[in-house]
């Protein structure tokens, strides 16, 4: 959903002007932000980029340079270049939360969620998501409120939907859709809203498989469309056009063959215009799913390689934009860490010169060496994967070694089957849950995991974990053809479903991402000993 639920509204939003005049006043500088994002922006987006950021620093105001900051941060959000919208939108918040623009706070927190939901980065999404409520309240102009509130569960909607979690999207848009009625009137452009929120409530329902539901709110953002000549042409629009024709083609109803076939070129006509890859991706599926129902093979294996040419691109910028994004993190935390250290040498020195009470320097050295130790400890524990012998390696990963408990004769042929699985590597399987390695080893889920935590001091959801992160880290210290592979190929080789689920499990579980990892193993095998 991410595109379909964030483009056209995130739009409107980023303007900082979503009420007509008679509502609001706006600056001279809102107003030209407002045009480079409207009318620059979709013939020169270089010069946008340059007159965005010319307004950022020729102005004093901080809310021009934050509003500028985020135009910024959308601008290479449609451009699909996320760590560089995120990087700005972190610049636009640190100023946000210094001048306390509440306003421009709580729209930040919301675009950076949607933006690590966008990667499928859900624990990251959630941080920011988390933040909006609370600052909501501070916003003291209730319209502003309003429409903050509106905007923050119209984002938490995507934020569900990506995990197919369609009931919460759904009740989102609902909240939405409450505080909407409240400002419709004043907004400029409010039948956009109204579109938007009809077209990510059907596009849920036809998730749910509730089709009729789904027809009817797409039909009702149809006559929205009908009446709005602005909209016709919009990536809004599109996703009607696109919603409708995959709605039909799933009822197989030969008599609506021409409006499927129409709205779904409609769609992509207006997709390729626009460059979106997500709806591109998504129309050429359903077109070749509708000339392979009709019979049509020439038609079908056209738009089906189109289809699986976006996906491959697809993937592939996910899949370098979440290498980039965890590396930036990496090098940032480095940036941050180095920063204290040098803080902490000159606070020592000074307070060294001025001899300060031997207690509240004990204090101070206490507290600097428990930092140092909990960063040597990561440090140390890379150390320790990258150097010992392949037959220790498992006593590293918490979960996989079994641990020195004697093991009850009623529990010793299901540890045994258990031993055998580890063995087989049945761990690597991408559909195994605990129900089916349950069933594999003639055992109930419950009687599988009181065995896991008994003998190896973990949960299902650990062990799976460990046993693949063992799994990668001997093939990359161990066969070094390995090394050269993507990473998307590295998280299915060992049973991840996908490269952001991968690089999150690793960086969580080893302390650095997979690239850093492969580099220092490259690094360290070259060091002179």
């Amino acid at each position: 959903m991410n595109r379909q639920v964030l483009h056209h509204v995130l739009l409107l939003f980023v303007l900082g002007m979503p009420f007509a005049k008679a509502e609001q006043q706006h600056s001279a500088a809102d107003v030209i932000l407002a045009k480079i994002l409207t009318d620059v922006r979709p013939v020169d987006k270089d010069r946008a980029y340059f007159l965005v950021d010319s307004i950022y620093h020729n102005n004093s105001e901080p809310e021009t340079k934050i509003h500028a900051l985020f135009i910024h941060a959308y601008l290479y959000h449609d451009a699909f270049d996320v760590p560089h919208s995120l990087e700005k939108s972190f610049e636009a918040i640190a100023l946000a939360e210094k001048h306390k623009a509440y306003k421009w706070l709580s729209r930040l927190y919301g675009f950076a969620g949607a933006e690590y939901s966008r990667l499928g980065l859900f624990t990251e999404a959630q941080l920011y998501f988390n933040k909006v409520e609370p600052v909501l309240p501070k916003i003291v102009n209730e319209k502003d409120r309003i429409f903050s509130t509106y905007y923050y569960y119209h984002l938490l909607s995507a934020f569900y939907f990506e995990q197919e979690k369609y009931e919460q999207s759904i009740e989102s848009i609902e909240q939405s859709e409450d505080e909407l009625i409240k400002i419709a009137p004043m907004l400029l452009h409010n039948s956009h809203y109204i579109v938007s929120d009809l077209q990510n409530k059907g596009l849920n329902y036809q998730k749910l498989k509730k089709y009729d539901i789904a027809l009817d709110l797409y039909n009702q953002a149809l006559t929205h469309l009908n009446k709005d000549a602005d909209l016709a042409e919009s990536l809004t629009a599109a996703y009607v056009y696109a919603g409708l024709g995959q709605v039909y083609l799933l009822e197989r109803n030969p008599a609506q063959n021409k409006e499927i076939q129409a709205y779904l070129h409609k769609a992509l006509s207006i997709a390729i215009q626009n460059n979106n890859r997500d709806l591109k991706k998504d129309t050429y599926l359903s077109l070749s799913e509708y000339y392979e129902y009709i019979g049509d093979l020439v038609n079908y294996r056209k738009y089906n390689k189109a289809f699986l040419n976006e996906l491959e691109t697809k993937q592939q910028f996910k899949e370098t934009t979440i290498d980039q994004l965890l590396h930036k993190q990496y090098l940032l935390q480095n940036k941050i860490d180095n920063k204290n250290k040098n803080y902490f040498v000159i606070i020592i020195t000074i307070l060294g010169a001025l001899v300060l009470v031997p207690i509240f320097i004990l204090l101070k050295n206490r507290k600097s060496n428990s930092l140092l130790n909990a960063k040597k400890q990561n440090k140390d524990y890379l150390q320790q994967l990258t150097t010992c012998s392949r037959t220790d390696l498992p006593l590293h990963l918490p979960g996989v070694a079994w641990n020195t408990t004697v093991i009850a004769p009623d529990d010793t042929e299901l540890t045994e089957r258990l031993r055998q699985f580890e063995f087989s590597k049945g761990y690597l399987d991408s559909t195994l849950s605990l129900e089916s390695l349950a069933k594999l080893l003639h055992t109930d889920s419950k009687s599988l995991n009181q065995v896991l935590k008994r003998y190896k001091n973990t949960d299902f959801k650990t062990y799976l974990s460990q046993l693949r992160l063992l799994a990668v880290i001997d093939m990359l210290r161990f066969e070094k053809k390995y090394r050269k592979y993507k990473i998307g190929h590295l998280a299915t080789s060992v049973g991840y479903n996908s490269h952001s689920s991968f690089t999150v499990e690793f960086k969580k579980q080893i302390g650095v991402n997979p690239s850093f990892f492969i580099q220092y193993l490259k690094e360290i095998e070259h060091k002179p000993a």
